[in-house]
């Protein structure tokens, strides 16, 4: 009689949470590299496997989480095997979203900022103005310790971040007219 009205308890104690929505996606990819450094011809290789879960409180927030398992092979690493990145949280209501973890970073994020990365690896981002990105990484912790504030309202658009990775605190607004 314990354990019936113990488990029926536990439903009804979960009869309320709102069920998660949970999203797999990601690539894989593989070709023949050539670095001018270095002198060598190697093969790269990478697979990512991308999770996202949402879900909708009854006041119309939505709480989530992203992560992803990431596995690269090249000349260096010799497919050393998959990891999973450091996980960016975040909480989401109308125009409004608050990101901690493994943030985007506003400087990666602006628009403009990265031009379209040509190629099977894309080529680094050695064009950029500002290095050690606070972006979302997919390799290690990332920016494990950061935050981010964005807002959009039709073609408005702002984003904040701070990061312990790079020291630093990063912004934009963008707005495009018509």
């Amino acid at each position: 009689m314990k354990k019936v009205l113990f488990a029926t308890t536990a439903l009804v104690a979960t009869a309320g949470v709102a069920a998660a929505d949970v999203t797999f996606g990601g690539y894989g990819r593989f070709g023949i590299k050539y670095d001018e450094d270095a002198s060598s011809t190697d093969l790269t290789t990478r697979m990512r496997l991308q999770i996202d879960a949402t879900a909708e409180s009854d006041a119309g927030v939505v709480f989530g989480a992203r992560a992803r398992i990431n596995a690269d092979g090249d000349g260096t690493t010799n497919g050393a095997g998959a990891d999973f990145n450091g996980v960016r949280y975040f909480a989401r209501s109308g125009g409004f979203e608050v990101g901690v973890g493994n943030i985007f970073g506003a400087l990666e994020s602006m628009p403009g900022q990265y031009p379209i990365d040509l190629g099977l690896t894309g080529l680094g981002y050695d064009y950029t103005a500002f290095s050690g990105a606070d972006a979302y990484t997919s390799t290690g912790d990332g920016a494990l310790n950061g935050v981010e504030v964005l807002y959009s309202a039709g073609d408005l658009s702002v984003h904040v971040s701070a990061s312990d990775m790079n020291d630093r605190v990063a912004g934009y607004v963008a707005y495009t007219w018509s």
